[in-house]
């Protein structure tokens, strides 16, 4: 499947592994009080040829909790989920593809106003795309 950005293809594989109220962009709290937003981050290319380019873009997956332990739990159960994901099969546009993944360990960012808890888990994505 193709999609259009990297963030969405965080997303999808999130949905996919079973993840519930997965957002690309952060809901109103009357939508939705616990959300889990896929965010997008820098992309740092590692290489470029005369048919394309090689790099790395960072995406975070922030999980909205009002229990700090269901926060950590559910951050772990979406690092497991992006781990056992078959990233192989998704592109990202018509030009490119996810070639590798990795995560760096889940971090508490801070406790919002309301008292929800919010974890990060930074999500690496090796991808390549045709010039």
């Amino acid at each position: 499947m193709t999609y259009d950005t990297v963030v969405q293809v965080v997303a999808a594989m999130l949905v996919a592994g079973g993840i519930k109220d997965v957002y690309t962009t952060p809901p109103a709290a009357s939508l939705c009080a616990e959300p889990v937003v896929v965010v997008p981050g820098p992309w740092d290319r590692e290489s470029r040829r005369a048919e394309g380019e090689r790099a790395v873009v960072h995406v975070d997956v922030l999980v909205v909790r009002e229990c700090l332990w269901d926060a950590l739990v559910l951050t772990s159960d979406i690092e497991d989920v992006l781990w056992a994901a078959e990233w192989g099969d998704y592109s990202v546009t018509s030009r490119g593809r996810v070639c590798g993944l990795d995560t760096r360990s889940p971090e508490l960012l801070r406790s919002d106003a309301s008292g929800r808890h919010v974890y990060s888990l930074e999500v690496l994505l090796s991808v390549e795309r045709g010039l």
